[in-house]
């Protein structure tokens, strides 16, 4: 675990893309400086020659950047290239991102990317094998941890357990987990029956938590919940939150996953954050 210990801690911040105009992150950081500790984009690849010159600004004055990949998948006929690996190294050089996450799941499929229609992992054992090669793949480019994140359930295929898949692939890809509290409170409800998840999952190895705010769907087999980043966020994840943050021993950021949601409202939920998780930078 000597790699996660010696990560840095970033403190609370938001998420965001070149293509989210909602909330203003600028605006945000030149207002809320306090409030915003960091900034944690979504990129691809392509990105790679747009961020220096789009965010000049922010990297001059020394804002902290996490790069979220957004399009490694686990499809095993669709390794990422050595190009789309040289880019995302760039990438993390440019922001200086300690770490690189991405939900664990496939993003791209036929060489088209899903986008909101990415598809979860199946929890299998050929599905683990797959993870652990691409998150290899991934550390070995950029030469910072490759955090795996739970994705989101609205149903779930495989007989593995969610907490057995990830602590085997933590320990097997020697890195560190992103805790995505809507995506766990997704499972729990598509699953019920894992009444042991909690203890199973690498608690221990989280490194970055995500919250965001999202909306009921109502379907034949009962209700699936979904954050959409754009609604608020709902009574059970702030209660799961709540349960988890005591038991993460290394969590070094929280992320409050914004998009789409109103400057004002960003920042009344960033100072309730700050006042029940205080979680220094450092």
């Amino acid at each position: 675990m000597g790699v996660l210990d010696e990560l840095p801690r970033l403190g609370i911040g938001i998420s965001t893309s070149l293509s989210v105009g909602r909330p203003d992150f600028r605006g945000l950081l030149r207002e809320h400086p306090r409030l915003v500790q960091f900034v944690e984009f979504a990129v691809e690849h392509r990105d790679a020659d747009l961020l220096p010159e789009r965010l000049a600004a922010e990297l001059a004055a020394g804002v902290r950047f996490i790069a979220h990949p957004i399009e490694l998948s686990l499809d095993p006929d669709a390794r990422p290239s050595a190009g789309e690996l040289a880019a995302l190294r760039r990438i993390v050089g440019v922001l200086g991102s300690p770490w690189t996450p991405e939900d664990i799941g496939t993003w791209v499929w036929n060489g088209e990317h899903l986008g909101g229609g990415f598809i979860p992992c199946a929890l299998t054992r050929d599905t683990l094998a797959v993870a652990v090669d691409r998150v290899r793949a991934v550390q070995d480019a950029t030469g910072v941890p490759f955090l795996v994140e739970n994705p989101p359930f609205a149903e779930v295929s495989g007989q593995m357990r969610l907490g057995s898949f990830f602590s085997e692939l933590c320990a097997r890809a020697e890195t560190g987990m992103l805790l995505d509290v809507g995506h766990l409170l997704s499972y729990r409800l598509a699953r019920p029956r894992d009444t042991g998840l909690l203890d199973e999952l690498p608690l221990d190895r989280v490194v970055e938590v995500h919250l965001a705010g999202g909306a009921w769907i109502e379907t034949a087999d009962g209700p699936v919940f979904w954050d959409d980043h754009g609604g608020e966020i709902v009574p059970e994840t702030r209660a799961l939150l709540a349960q988890l943050w005591p038991r993460l021993p290394r969590v070094r950021a929280l992320c409050f996953e914004c998009e789409l949601r109103p400057d004002d409202r960003v920042v009344a939920e960033l100072a309730a954050l700050h006042t029940l998780y205080p979680l220094p930078a450092a």
